[in-house]
């Protein structure tokens, strides 16, 4: 901890500078998204079924998502300009004529048990989450000059501030969005701080609570999943002449499957199979990898939705033999090994080539190599390289290679890619300063 925070009158500037980006990075998402903080959840896309389990979970009815109570209850308002809303709504309403609501574990639970929390505490008012995810944002950011500190002393305070401004202009999920995105950036924050903290001092204690931590950003979005293997390498490499390597390796891992395994038993109990986390990631499996997909490296559902029938889908084609979906997509795979490069090019360029996320994975990629080419015979020309944006990033390349390229996926994770692609422009700038002009005269 000392190493983060030095002294009280070492850090007393530090922290009034958090503390003012706190405050000047809510007042302007505050302002950004005040025309959507109206009191109830858009019903399109995933805000509906988030907040359906939310409330119901909010109300007792165990993880369902149907709409058991009145239709007033889950405060949903109908989107005029989004044609699939009202399909939403349609749908929703059925569920409640036919009367049968069944656990839906398609989510992971980490995002509709927060709503679950707040609607328990405050009644059931989308508004207060929306101000909540503004307010977990803004302390989000506020930690990046703490962040920088830790690892380049002085001038990564100046990285931090730049990466904060730019994160909260242009790199934050809408917090007006009743989705997990928001939830999921607060906790890859509290993640790093976790890992910092890890870092200055690897005691058990810490190495346990870092496990933890770890598994409660896995049940906030299964997308995370790949963060704690590559964690369990870090610790490996960074421990592997020591005797307490095996030690922290168990440690780590038993914080992370004790916070996980409960809710593994109680979903697959209900579900009546073995289920990891959800069952949305075999299902977007097959959604990720299809003869659409082949093409676009885009989500792509129309084989079983628009096209449910047609015999041009291999799933299609395998359902009725009674095949795993993992089977399935592995004769998928297999079928058209020859096609799955060009897809896999096609993920990556969705997910990877675009204004901002291009610009400021390069600049992080930069970092590390100037790292690389600084390494001196006794060490680094920094004490301390951060990798957590490296676990990060191999993280969701991971994501997108299985699944699909999306912005949305990449999101969360921009505020670590930034920050040394903030730290190595500023410090070429101070190197570039600091050079005397060609022909200036000696003295």
């Amino acid at each position: 901890m000392n190493k983060i925070i030095p002294s009280k009158m070492k850090n007393f500037a530090l922290s009034l500078i958090c503390l003012l980006l706190f405050f000047l990075s809510f007042i302007y998402l505050l302002e950004k998204n005040r025309h959507n903080l109206y009191d109830a959840a858009p019903f399109v896309a995933d805000n509906g079924h988030y907040q359906a389990l939310g409330v119901n979970l909010s109300l007792g009815h165990s993880y369902k998502s149907g709409c058991i109570e009145k239709f007033e209850t889950y405060r949903l308002n109908i989107v005029d300009s989004d044609p699939e809303s009202k399909k939403f709504y349609d749908d929703f309403i059925n569920e409640k004529k036919k009367g049968k609501f069944y656990h839906n574990f398609y989510r992971t639970p980490g995002y509709p048990f927060f709503l679950a929390s707040v609607y328990k505490l405050f009644g059931i008012h989308p508004r207060i989450v929306k101000i909540l995810q503004i307010i977990m944002l803004a302390l989000s950011v506020s930690l990046l000059p703490i962040i920088g500190n830790y690892y380049w002393p002085g001038l990564g305070i100046i990285a931090g501030i730049l990466s904060s401004f730019l994160t909260v202009w242009r790199l934050l999920p809408n917090p007006s969005y009743i989705m997990a995105e928001s939830l999921i950036t607060f906790s890859l924050f509290i993640l790093t701080i976790f890992l910092i903290l890890w870092e200055t001092k690897p005691s058990t204690i810490r190495t346990f609570l870092l496990g933890t931590v770890c598994g409660i950003t896995i049940l906030i979005k299964g997308s995370n999943i790949f963060i704690a293997p590559f964690l369990l390498l870090y610790i490996l490499l960074k421990f592997y002449r020591s005797a307490k390597k095996n030690k922290l390796l168990f440690v780590f891992t038993l914080g992370l499957i004790l916070f996980i395994a409960p809710w593994n038993i109680y979903a697959s109990k209900r579900q009546h199979t073995f289920l990891l986390l959800a069952t949305q990631p075999t299902m977007l499996l097959l959604d990720s990898n299809n003869e659409d997909s082949l093409k676009t490296g885009d989500w792509e559902p129309a084989w079983y939705k628009k096209n449910k029938d047609s015999p041009k889908y291999i799933y299609n084609r395998l359902k009725k033999n009674g095949y795993s979906q993992f089977r399935q997509f592995f004769i998928f795979m297999w079928q058209n090994k020859k096609e799955v490069p060009a897809m896999l090019k096609n993920k990556l360029l969705r997910g990877f080539l675009n204004t901002e996320v291009f610009p400021i994975v390069t600049g992080m990629f930069l970092y590390y190599l100037a790292a690389i080419i600084a390494v001196k015979p006794k060490g680094t020309i920094e004490k301390k390289i951060p990798v957590f944006p490296l676990i990060y990033f191999l993280n969701i390349l991971l994501i997108t290679l299985i699944f699909y390229g999306s912005y949305r996926f990449i999101l969360p994770f921009l505020p670590f890619f930034i920050l040394p692609a903030a730290y190595l422009f500023l410090k070429i700038v101070k190197l570039l300063m600091s050079l005397k002009p060609i022909g200036a005269a000696k003295t």
